[in-house]
């Protein structure tokens, strides 16, 4: 009798140690990539909470990756290596051909829209004046502030220029504000971000025709269950005002459900490829 009620003892015991133990497991940490576009400080600044958010929402646990380059982010990228991943719309392509990357959320209020920019100051007022200029870019290969415009200027409008690559958009804005370039590539959503007097000091002389936004991309691998916890998380963030400021700092104001074929397949007529960061001379 002593024995049995002994046995029993240790099983009670270790029931409840492996329920313990089962709660104290770690949820499945899931690693979210932002490609480079401002700082690492403004980036974490905006995301870091962002992410804490919707990780508590939807019952994940996701992981902010950023970084200091955008040949760093690539080669992360490229591999496949992150769960999620919030780019410009070249990486939604890039990732489904590669990888089955699928895009999950987007902005439904803002289109993506690059632009050139001169100092107010400057008698550059059209493209055609680009001509034998220096135009500062963020990198080869984000696509609205410099793939997109750099393809027009060179191979529709046959403009030669210097073209040069400073990394986030704020330092594009900065090269042309302090006069190391005639003029610089960038989007409208980050030189509205910009001060004020910083902003003021330029102006507008190129658009490129409206795409659709950065969209929030999910690897194959991860969960069905978990992509849709994560997307519903994030559409739910517009009813209250906490969450509302959290997409405006990651310029989202307003998500939507993202798809491939409607919102990022047309890109695939340009043809482009990932371009190294290098300094070059556009003839």
């Amino acid at each position: 009798m002593r024995t049995t009620v002994m046995s029993y003892c240790l099983a009670v015991l270790a029931v409840a140690f492996s329920i313990q133990d089962a709660s104290a497991v770690e949820p499945v940490e899931y690693q979210l990539a932002r490609a480079p576009q401002h700082s690492t400080r403004i980036t974490v600044e905006s995301w870091a909470p962002f992410l804490k958010r919707i990780s508590a929402d939807a019952g994940v646990n996701l992981k902010l990756i950023v970084y200091d380059s955008r040949e760093k982010f690539e080669g992360d990228f490229l591999s496949g290596q992150p769960d999620f991943s919030f780019g410009n719309p070249l990486y939604a392509v890039m990732g489904y051909q590669r990888h089955g990357y699928v895009p999950l959320i987007r902005d439904g209020a803002h289109k993506l829209k690059g632009i050139i920019v001169v100092r107010k100051d400057s008698n550059i007022e059209i493209v055609a004046d680009l001509a034998g200029k220096t135009i500062a870019f963020p990198d080869p290969n984000a696509l609205a502030a410099s793939l997109l415009p750099r393809t027009i200027l060179s191979e529709e409008m046959h403009i030669e220029y210097n073209s040069i690559f400073v990394g986030a958009h704020e330092n594009v804005y900065r090269t042309v504000f302090y006069g190391k370039a005639d003029a610089g590539g960038g989007v409208v959503d980050t030189l509205e971000s910009e001060p004020a007097q910083l902003r003021d000091q330029l102006k507008i002389i190129f658009e490129t025709s409206e795409i659709s936004p950065h969209p929030l991309l999910a690897h194959p691998r991860v969960p069905v269950a978990v992509q849709k916890a994560v997307a519903e998380a994030i559409l739910k963030l517009v009813n209250d005002e906490e969450g509302k400021k959290l997409l405006a700092g990651i310029s989202v104001t307003a998500p939507i459900l993202a798809n491939y074929e409607r919102d990022y397949a047309a890109i695939e007529k340009y043809g482009f490829q990932s371009q190294k960061m290098k300094t070059k001379v556009n003839k």
